[in-house]
């Protein structure tokens, strides 16, 4: 790396030591894969309860898009739910199964297409969730309308979603705690972080040779391959594939913060953490 490169990766370790605190879920996914599944169920209770009260699920037909491994798929399930979908490239996993036969629960997954979309039924749900999913979506349209044909005339959409340009908006936090670190530096730089972060969690020697040969694919593991959205792109987005908002709602971190609102969309992205959109199908 040049001199240049050198201060800038320091910077972002020396940012990242500052403001690191403990994150539960990332450390079990290093070290104990069961618990960190089980804490990734209780995340599912979180991220319900901020739709209060849209959030009944009980006898209805749920659908998790972008479900990953299937924790807070679980834990809608749990809540009463008729049946409960999940969905994802890689939908589920070994301990979701055990979970599944244990408790009896009606939920079965899915994969997506190579395009993003699903072969389920037109008007198949009740309730479609997603949580941290939409920032993901290269095109953006495409999974909105899909989101649109699974849903039953004016059934809810509760979208979840961490905007780009929030303070830790490229989903690095875990090794990379600097706020705005993607916004303040080169996402070479951010990687390097992140990397050099790695090797010290597993006491490996770093290997910058290998590292900048494959910049590209680590920045898409990483978590750097996002849309980068805007929240005033994302409810206009929103709005042209058939639902009308019923509510918007902002958090930092877990703590509601409605004065959000207030500010003007253009900067709005730099004061929050996750908006929500409570939205309804239009028939």
């Amino acid at each position: 790396m040049k001199r240049g490169e050198r201060l800038a990766v320091s910077l972002l370790q020396a940012g990242g030591r500052f403001f690191s605190t403990e994150n539960p879920y990332y450390h079990k996914l290093q070290t104990n894969p069961r618990e960190a599944f089980a804490y990734s169920i209780r995340s599912g209770e979180v991220v319900l309860s901020q739709f209060f009260p849209f959030n009944d699920l009980k006898g209805k037909s749920v659908l998790d898009f972008g479900c990953g491994q299937g924790g807070k798929t679980l834990y809608y399930a749990m809540q009463g739910a008729k049946s409960v979908i999940g969905v994802d490239f890689t939908a589920g996993s070994p301990l979701a199964a055990e979970i599944i036969e244990e408790k009896d629960l009606p939920v079965r997954f899915e994969p997506l297409t190579e395009d993003g979309t699903t072969t389920l039924a037109d008007g198949e749900f009740d309730v479609i969730l997603l949580s941290s999913v939409l920032e993901h979506a290269m095109d953006l349209p495409k999974a909105l309308f899909e989101l649109h044909r699974l849903l039953k005339p004016g059934a809810l959409l509760l979208n979840r979603w961490h905007p780009f340009r929030t303070r830790n908006g490229s989903h690095m936090a875990a090794a990379v705690p600097l706020p705005f670190a993607h916004l303040l530096f080169s996402e070479k730089n951010v990687v390097r972080a992140f990397y050099l972060e790695q090797m010290r969690l597993h006491g490996r020697t770093p290997d910058f040779i290998s590292l900048d040969e494959h910049s590209e694919s680590f920045a898409d593991c990483l978590g750097m391959g996002l849309n980068r959205i805007s929240v005033a792109a994302m409810k206009r987005m929103i709005e042209m594939a058939g639902f009308d908002i019923i509510e918007r709602r902002y958090y930092i971190n877990t703590t509601p913060v409605p004065w959000v609102n207030r500010i003007p969309e253009t900067i709005r992205d730099f004061f929050f953490d996750y908006e929500l959109h409570i939205a309804r199908k239009i028939v």
